[in-house]
């Protein structure tokens, strides 16, 4: 009679958390990327949005320099707990969601939240310390894994091992694509822009100061022909300044800020620049250069900022 007492314990089963119970593909370091390309596109607006606030009141209580630093902790804030939350409560973020995939613990069980945390904080900022090498890693490794993931002790792996390529997975490639060529050109667009409003302010500052020059040689003339006095002006229109060609110049000054003096045997003429923020000035003392004309009530002449650079 056999022993009723012999342990006959059956062939042991491995923990389910512990062996897949399908065959098991990992996700490569482009898939990764979508998904990563597809959550920095959804966490765009909120993150957006809790900046302008932080940011906001942060200024008005500590001043713009502390206002900014408190805005990167705030966008910190934001990426750290979605990724963390959603790694630990659905196993992935939506941008992994979208393209099939999902985190688990190298041995295909559940990641604690402990281990969300080393992943998502510590293991992170150390894949991206030396060029990003530790993301870059998921491209080489046996089981698809980045730095983070080696440190965590966890995988990336699709959710549907039979059907991997799915419609998300496309849709995400589309996205992972088209954005960084609009970021791009936008980008690229932006500073065209701005080099050719720089070119045209500059264009326009040419010739503010060529027209400044252009009044001296017909303010002697008329000091000449009016008896050695270029008459008084506390506008553009009056004295030295009604002289018709002169007028002529002036004309192409239209709709700017010009100031005009002139108290008997002095006179001084400035115009804003655009690309400098300062005025361009003329006097009758032969003076040209970054300035505003001045009228002390005796003489006019020019109160320089910098001498000329033209």
């Amino acid at each position: 009679m056999a022993d009723m007492n012999m342990n006959t314990a059956p062939a042991s089963a491995a923990p389910m958390n512990e062996v897949p119970m399908a065959p098991v593909k990992y996700a490569g370091f482009w898939v990764r990327y979508v998904a990563y390309v597809v959550d920095s596109l959804i966490l765009f607006i909120p993150n957006l949005i809790v900046s302008l606030v932080v940011g906001l009141l942060a200024l008005s209580i500590f001043g713009p320099t502390a206002a900014r630093i408190v805005q990167y902790i705030a966008e910190f804030l934001v990426i750290w707990i979605y990724f963390v939350l959603m790694t630990y409560y659905a196993g992935a973020t939506l941008g992994k969601m979208l393209v099939g995939v999902h985190v688990q613990s190298d041995s295909f069980g559940k990641l604690s939240f402990g281990k969300v945390l080393l992943r998502e904080t510590i293991g992170k900022f150390i894949s991206g310390l030396i060029i990003l090498i530790g993301y870059i890693m998921a491209a080489f490794t046996g089981k698809k894994q980045a730095l983070h993931d080696k440190i965590a002790h966890s995988v990336v792996v699709y959710k549907n091992p039979a059907k991997p390529h799915g419609a998300g997975l496309v849709v995400g490639i589309i996205l992972a694509v088209i954005v960084p060529i609009l970021v791009f050109v936008g980008i690229l667009s932006s500073v065209v822009l701005v080099s050719l409003n720089s070119a045209r302010q500059k264009g326009q500052d040419a010739q503010v100061t060529e027209i400044l020059y252009q009044v001296r040689p017909a303010a002697e003339i008329y000091y000449d022909n009016n008896k050695e006095s270029y008459s008084f002006a506390k506008n553009c229109s009056s004295g030295v300044f009604s002289d018709p060609n002169i007028q002529s110049d002036l004309s192409g000054l239209a709709n700017k800020n010009v100031i005009c003096y002139a108290e008997g045997t002095s006179y001084a003429i400035s115009a804003p620049l655009n690309a400098t923020g300062s005025s361009f000035c003329v006097d009758s003392t032969g003076v040209t250069g970054n300035g505003v004309a001045v009228d002390t009530g005796s003489k006019a002449s020019c109160q320089m900022t910098s001498s000329s650079p033209y």
